[in-house]
């Protein structure tokens, strides 16, 4: 369209008030006619808009030659011809941006061309990557690489320019962005070598399991791999890197800790047992089944249906603290207020505690706990990577047993559970990392339990003060409310003996609760004692948990047992178990 066209089409639209107003200005600013101060508007915008496309073009043009360099760093080949993804591209300061490195699509790419031909247990570990001559491979290598690819590895530009002698930071794996798990999603047919598969395995699905697929743990013959063997894969990079958690929580002359406790363990619980018995919390969408042919007597009842998943875990404590079963349904239930308050109360008191809300956490869903049994061959993996004792096992061979619905004495006995394992980490005791492991989790959980059970009877006000604010000082205070019952009673028996004391300049009269730790195949595990008795552990509890401890529970007080395995064995005190049946029964 000629300008003097455009020119026309706007003093047309004008109206008469707004013609007059465009008149003066073009007069003002010495214009022959409104006509001329127009054009000068029109091809302003016109020689502006040039210069725009100009700039756009000119910075796209420098980022794909930066970006060209920057492959030129990365993007190496070996003597051989064969890719090799350059550490001299991460090492370097000049290819660092803030909070982050660059990485890419392409460069996930080409470090699994890199590697995934290779075998983990061919390779050595050479330390300092500097000395690494440059196309060569090691296991700390992989590592590095990894935890950069990821964007597990935070950078302090502003500590870097002052010289600084670290400047990383490590992330969780959580809390990582999708893309790069994406990017290995659509990748992973790349690593042709199935033991350099189950090496990654366990990094990339404790960060976001939802990218695999049956097809991917499927692929070549990665299954075929014996359980134990997987493991052992998973292991390799810990050891070359010497992650610190996996330190403190094993040790010993065993080169793979992890698999061989966890296969070993297993192995003592199928002495007496056909299958291994699995937990998992799910959460359930109204009006959808749980089991196929929904009751628990059809033939085809063990089938899960709604809720199901890959991950579980060995004990019924951590299955329940994932779980976490606060909803906008309890909070209406119990405070009597609208779905769009509940909705507020649910982010402003609970998101912090939950991380990341999702539609699950509002209505009509419900939360449950599920037993389940699994073969020892469907196992495909166990970690205890980020302190869960998952177990991952496809669905579709997991035998769904019994499940039942969490409800708020759930929530706040985990709450208190979890605040009082973290007390017990806190209170001097190293090497403990994790509550799994705690030998005796699920005693301490059965514990607050029923006290919680018991307490909101009493006190029912109390459950809609907790949902208000649960950082309220009367609910902080309630586990050394639930102890001081538990003190007091106790005290009553002057022929008590305190077995082990704090260290901590506690009262010799009174109850002493301290941390006992031991090895059991490899792996540093601490049991809770009380007066040096270990908390109860409910025989056959299951998920659906029992208001009372029998005298057959009293009965295992003296051995503490888990996944089979007799740990040790002590002398037991029939007053302690006497003063301790009563306070959990009720007095």
């Amino acid at each position: 369209m000629k300008i003097e066209t455009k020119v026309q089409e706007i003093l047309a639209k004008m109206s008469k008030g707004q013609r007059k107003y465009e008149e003066k200005k073009a007069k003002k600013q010495g214009f022959a006619s409104i006509e001329a101060y127009i054009q000068n508007k029109l091809e302003a915008q016109f020689q502006t808009k040039i210069t725009e496309d100009e700039t756009k073009k000119i910075i796209q043009l420098q980022n794909e030659t930066k970006k060209a360099k920057e492959a030129g760093v990365w993007k190496q080949t070996d003597k051989a011809g064969q890719p090799y993804f350059s550490l001299d591209y991460h090492m370097g300061t000049e290819y660092r941006v803030e909070g982050r490195t660059n990485n890419s699509y392409e460069m996930m790419e080409w470090f699994l061309k890199t590697i995934g031909h290779l075998n983990p247990h061919d390779l050595p570990v050479v330390g300092n990557l500097r000395n690494l001559p440059n196309g060569e491979v090691s296991l700390d290598y992989i590592d590095t690489c990894l935890q950069f690819l990821f964007g597990k590895l935070e950078i302090d530009i502003a500590a870097l320019n002052r010289g600084a002698s670290s400047t990383v930071k490590d992330v969780d794996l959580v809390s990582l962005p999708n893309e790069p798990f994406q990017w290995f999603a659509e990748l992973e047919h790349l690593i042709t070598n199935d033991n350099m598969f189950w090496t990654f395995f366990e990094f990339v699905w404790t960060g976001k399991s939802q990218f695999f697929t049956d097809a991917t743990l499927e692929r070549y013959g990665r299954l075929d791999i014996p359980l134990k063997q997987r493991m052992e894969c998973g292991e390799i990079l810990q050891l070359s890197s010497g992650h610190r958690n996996r330190q403190a929580r094993y040790k010993g002359e065993e080169k793979f800790l992890a698999a061989h406790f966890y296969t070993e363990v297993i192995e003592d619980y199928l002495k007496e047992n056909e299958e291994i018995t699995i937990y998992r919390s799910f959460k359930v969408a109204k009006g959808q089944p749980i089991r196929k042919g929904i009751y628990a007597n059809n033939p085809e009842a063990h089938i899960h249906l709604e809720g199901s998943g890959w991950s579980y875990s060995l004990t019924k404590y951590i299955a329940h603290r994932i779980g976490q079963c606060m909803n906008t349904f309890l909070i209406k239930k119990y405070c009597g207020v609208n779905q769009a308050l509940a909705e507020r109360m649910l982010e402003n008191n609970f998101k912090q505690t939950f991380g990341n809300l999702n539609e699950t956490f509002y209505n009509n869903f419900y939360s449950c706990i599920g037993e389940f049994t699994v073969s020892r061959e469907d196992i495909i993996y166990i970690t205890d990577y980020v302190g869960e004792d998952e177990i991952i096992v496809n669905p579709k061979h997991a035998k769904l047993r019994d499940y039942r619905f969490l409800n708020i004495v759930d929530t706040v006995a985990i709450h208190l559970t979890t605040s009082f394992l973290a007390m017990m980490r806190s209170h001097g005791v190293d090497r403990i990392s994790y509550d799994t492991q705690f030998i005796n989790n699920e005693g301490v959980f059965d514990f607050f339990w029923m006290k919680c059970k018991r307490y909101f009877q009493q006190h029912p006000k109390r459950v809609k003060q907790y949902i208000k604010d649960p950082k309220a000082k009367w609910f902080r205070n309630l586990v050394d409310v639930f102890i001081n019952e538990l003190k007091s009673d106790l005290q009553k028996h002057p022929k008590r003996k305190s077995l082990l004391t704090s260290g901590r300049g506690v009262d010799s009269k009174a109850l002493n609760i301290a941390i006992t730790r031991f090895n059991l195949k490899g792996k540093e595990l601490a049991e809770v004692i009380l007066d040096g008795f270990p908390f109860p552990e409910l025989k056959q509890n299951s998920v659906r948990q029992r208001t009372r401890y029998t005298k057959k529970d009293y009965d295992r007080l003296g051995q503490t047992h888990r996944f089979g395995a007799e740990i040790k064995k002590q002398e037991s005190n029939s007053l302690i178990q006497q003063a301790i049946d009563k306070t959990i029964k009720g007095n």
